[in-house]
């Protein structure tokens, strides 16, 4: 289990009078996990949660991007699950060939939010300009295999 706290706060007098939030504040971070282990298998399980990233919100003004203040919105917060299975065997009787045989599955309840949000002023087919939203989302389920041969 493990829990880590930031509070990154930037000061640029020259550009700005108040100090603002780092891009990588991320201020809460909470993992938890934990692994059963027998002769031949092993289970893990692992749920991760942390409060949303800052970012800048923006909106189109006569063709310009006219931003808000820096950094002063938050994402929503971000969690999954994941769990996973490996089955250890013995190739030969000496036991130096080994193998692994393993699965596991990451954000088990598809939970998809944005992890970072950026702006660009694009050109319509109509002539027009207009503000796009640029949302990085994070991965939805993702499953994986995993053979190890080891000698």
């Amino acid at each position: 289990m493990g829990y880590t706290f930031n509070d990154i706060d930037y000061t640029f007098t020259e550009i700005q009078e108040t100090s603002f939030s780092g891009n990588n504040d991320i201020r809460h971070n909470f993992r938890i996990s934990n692994t059963y282990e027998n002769e031949h298998w092993e289970f893990s399980l692992g749920w991760l949660w942390r409060s949303g990233a800052p970012f800048t919100d923006a909106d189109l003004v006569d063709d310009t991007i006219e931003f808000g203040a820096t950094n002063a919105k938050r994402l929503p917060a971000y969690h999954r699950l994941d769990v996973s299975a490996i089955y250890r065997f013995k190739i030969n009787q000496k036991g130096n060939w080994r193998g692994q045989l393993g699965a596991s599955i990451l954000n088990i309840y598809n939970r998809q939010v944005p992890l970072s949000i950026g702006y660009r002023l694009d050109d319509t087919a109509t002539g027009e300009i207009q503000l796009d939203r640029l949302q990085q989302e994070s991965l939805g389920i993702m499953p994986n295999m995993v053979f190890r041969l080891y000698f």
